[in-house]
């Protein structure tokens, strides 16, 4: 099993960015206790107090698409949405 990286942005709308980090860091919270978690770290901005960043890592592609069918993830889409500006952009790493 090869592991697998993932790094989100989140840009929450103008002035969102507090709201935006108490659901981010319950996600955070939640998804490090799932199987096949290695790490789950939210970031934010210094100076853009708007924009976050997620850095995750899982022992498993198989084990990252468990975690993404977990109901405290489609809770968060439902209420995060409302928070930000954009879609989150997602992109996937495997290690060299």
């Amino acid at each position: 099993m090869e592991s697998i990286s993932v790094h989100v942005l989140f840009e929450a709308r103008p002035g969102s960015g507090n709201a935006a980090e108490k659901v981010l860091v319950q996600l955070q919270e939640c998804s490090r206790k799932d199987p096949g978690c290695l790490q789950y770290d939210m970031h934010r901005h210094p100076e853009n107090r708007d924009q976050f960043m997620l850095f995750e890592r899982w022992e498993s592609r198989e084990m990252l698409d468990a975690h993404l069918k977990l109901a405290h993830l489609a809770e968060f889409e439902n209420v995060v949405k409302d928070l930000l500006a954009r879609e989150p952009q997602i992109s996937f790493w495997q290690p060299v």
